[in-house]
């Protein structure tokens, strides 16, 4: 055997041995390796989301400072305030500065500025409330008709699509839209639960809920529909009778806030003497703020008895 020939097969051996090596030694340590850091990574990156939830929970009230947000919460409800949001959010804050200062009182003024960043988002509710009234209302015709049509044709399809007629906004264009894309062939199950996030009413999920049972079971369900139907119906004459016998109060609600307001006018124009006297002692400002509060707290009590 040559002297070429041993070192070839010594250089081999020398390379398998190696190989060998690195195969024991370095790979197992390098998986270790990727995989510890990988979990270190996985932790580190667990500790900053939560770091940064917590960061947006201390400062998510801030977003009721954002005009943006406004508007989104607007259109939600089809009120179309687009690009006038900071008019309404910042105006109404400084027509609560400009309250403050005309019933010269420094806590009037905090109490005020408070109630002008209170103001349009109490509007923004009561808007809400009636749009929900609206939808539920048509709703109700909404679950009429299917169960009318269903009950003549045995297709949930052509009844969903009949019961187009008898709608109304806000809940027509919407109905509209859905029959479309369910004509196209989308899935039932998620063409309502979308609609089911749009609509803030919870007898539409109700209904939904039937029409899925429906449509992966089969079966005549109109006396279902109709039975859905005539709760919402109930529920909605025993709210009418309740705001019915709570009229009274809610009338001495805004009588009440119109004494308020006229009584703190006289005072300030009348008796303007009177008033700056008045307001140069703690105790005037106190009763003045005072009510100022009432006032506001009669706003939210009628609004209160009209969501019944």
């Amino acid at each position: 055997m040559s002297q070429t020939t041993i070192y070839f097969l010594l250089l081999l051996v020398v390379m398998i041995a190696l190989l060998y090596l690195g195969i024991v030694y370095s790979l197992p340590k390098k998986r270790f390796r990727s995989w510890a850091m990988g979990e270190k990574e996985a932790i580190e990156n667990k500790v900053i989301k939560e770091m940064e939830a917590r960061r947006s929970s201390k400062f998510e009230f801030l977003k009721f400072c954002i005009p943006s947000f406004y508007e989104a919460k607007a259109a939600k409800i089809e009120w179309d305030i687009e690009g006038k949001g900071p008019l309404i959010l910042y105006g109404s804050m400084l027509t609560g500065i400009a309250i403050g200062l005309f019933m010269e009182s420094y806590l009037t003024t905090i109490v005020a500025v408070v109630a002008g960043f209170w103001a349009p988002w109490f509007l923004l509710q009561m808007k809400t409330y009636r749009y929900e009234e609206k939808i539920s209302e048509q709703v109700e015709v909404l679950i009429q008709g299917v169960a009318a049509g269903y009950a003549i044709t045995r297709n949930l399809d052509d009844s969903l699509k009949r019961a187009i007629d008898g709608l109304e906004e806000p809940l027509r264009s919407k109905w509209e839209l859905f029959v479309v894309e369910r004509t196209s062939g989308q899935p039932l199950d998620d063409l309502l639960d979308r609609l089911t996030e749009e609509l803030p009413v919870k007898e539409f999920a109700m209904f939904a809920s039937v029409l899925k049972t429906v449509d992966k079971n089969g079966g005549d369900a109109s006396d279902t529909m109709k039975q859905v139907a005539a709760v919402i119906l109930s529920n909605r004459m025993l709210n009418e009778e309740l705001k019915a016998e709570l009229a009274d109060m809610r009338q001495a609600h805004r009588f009440n806030i119109a004494i308020g307001i006229a009584i703190l006018l006289f005072f300030r124009f009348a008796q303007a003497e009177k008033y700056s006297v008045l307001m140069s002692s703690i105790i005037g400002q106190v009763l003045v703020t005072g009510m100022f509060l009432y006032i506001l707290w009669s706003f939210k009590a009628v609004a209160k008895l009209t969501r019944i």
